[in-house]
Order: C-alpha cells, then sequence, then structure tokens
C-alpha cells in the first residue's frame, strides 16, 4: 500500500511538472501584441485618403471681346431683299454703308468686258445708286490701279486693296471700324464674303441686284 501512494505521488508530481511545462511553453509562443500608441488606438492610413492631394490651380475665365451689336437694316415686310422693290427703300435708310467687292460684281455683271471697263461700269452703278438714294458707297478692288484711279470722275469712294491683302479682308476691316449704329450691306456674291460679314452682322446683297436698281 505504501508503494501505490508512493506511485501515486510521483505520477502527481510528473502530472503537474509536465503542466507547468505546458504552460510556459504556451506563454513564450504567444505573439506580443502591437503596443498601443496614445490616444488607445492604432492609427490606419488610408492609401488613397491620406495622400497629398495636389491643388490644380483652376483656369482663369477666357474674355471674350464683346462688340456693340451693329445696327440692322430695315427691310420692307414681306419683301426680299435682293428685290428691286425692296432695294429703293433700303438705300434710303439713315446712315447706310454700302460696301461693294469691286472685281466681284464687275466679273459677275460685266465680264464681257476689259478689266478696265468693268471697273468704270461698277462705279458708275455706285454712283447712280449714292446719287438717287444717298447711302454712303464704297467699291474695293484688288491691288493697286493708278491708270483706273486716274480716269475715275466720282463722289464714289474707290479703295485698292494694299499688295498682299484681298479686297474681302479690306472690307471686314472697314466693317470693324465703321460705328456700330450704322448699318451695312455688302454686295457680293462671294459665299465666304458673305458669310463673314454676316458674322459681323451686316446684310448682304448679290451682284446682280445691285446693279439691276
Amino acid at each position: 500500500q505504501q508503494e501505490a501512494e508512493s506511485i501515486s505521488k510521483t505520477i502527481l508530481n510528473i502530472m503537474n511538472k509536465t503542466r507547468s511545462i505546458l504552460s510556459q511553453t504556451s506563454s513564450a509562443g504567444e505573439i506580443p501584441m502591437t503596443p498601443a500608441v496614445e490616444g488607445g488606438s492604432v492609427p490606419q492610413i488610408n492609401s488613397e485618403a491620406e495622400k497629398p492631394q495636389s491643388k490644380i490651380p483652376a483656369a482663369s475665365p477666357v474674355k471674350k471681346e464683346v462688340q456693340p451689336g451693329r445696327a440692322t437694316v430695315t427691310i420692307p415686310p414681306g419683301m426680299s431683299l435682293e428685290s428691286d422693290v425692296a432695294l429703293r427703300t433700303v438705300f434710303t435708310q439713315k446712315d447706310l454703308v454700302v460696301l461693294i467687292d469691286g472685281y466681284n460684281v464687275s466679273l459677275n455683271s460685266f465680264g464681257d468686258l476689259s478689266l478696265e471697263l468693268q471697273r468704270e461700269r461698277n462705279v458708275a452703278c455706285a454712283t447712280n445708286v449714292e446719287t438717287r438714294y444717298h447711302p454712303s458707297c464704297v467699291i474695293v478692288f484688288d491691288g493697286q490701279s493708278s491708270t483706273t484711279r486716274g480716269r475715275i470722275q466720282s463722289k464714289v469712294h474707290v479703295v485698292y486693296s494694299p499688295a498682299g491683302i484681298t479686297a474681302d479682308d479690306v472690307i471686314i476691316e472697314r466693317i470693324r471700324v465703321t460705328p456700330p449704329e450704322r448699318p451695312i450691306i455688302v454686295v457680293t456674291s462671294d459665299r465666304n464674303l458673305a458669310a463673314r460679314a454676316r458674322g459681323l452682322g451686316c446684310q448682304k446683297i448679290s451682284s446682280a441686284s445691285f446693279v439691276s436698281v
């Protein structure tokens, strides 16, 4: 019996030592906790939200040049501006300016004549309109021609474009420098010039309509 008790005690001692060893091993194998920072929590970095954002300066608004509106050409109700009856009324409008695309009118209306005679006929038509209805007519020809200039005897203002500049560009510049309270009609059958003139608030009539008045 004494031996049995001794064996039991020995077994108990072995079991206690085993438990102690196992307990120490378990404690030694634990991963140490990450120490908390001040405030009690570990800061987390949001890879998107916490990145410094580069500030792109806002683009300055583009300032558009504002030009006063051009006075409109008054067209009789129910009439086409291209008709003779309408033009006889329109040409009497106060302060009206008529800008004439010289060679476009000449070549379309007097193409069977020499350039010199074409210019003279063009000037004669403008003189007729200005004398009868009193608008301010300006004819713009491409290039310089001292011979024609010398022969023209008329109060109609005739302009020749400088070298390297087209009559179209001279007409557009004339539109821009003419006071906006003066209505303008451009005489041309050139679609490009007509579109540019309309974009600046002018009316347009064809070469044929002009010479037929």
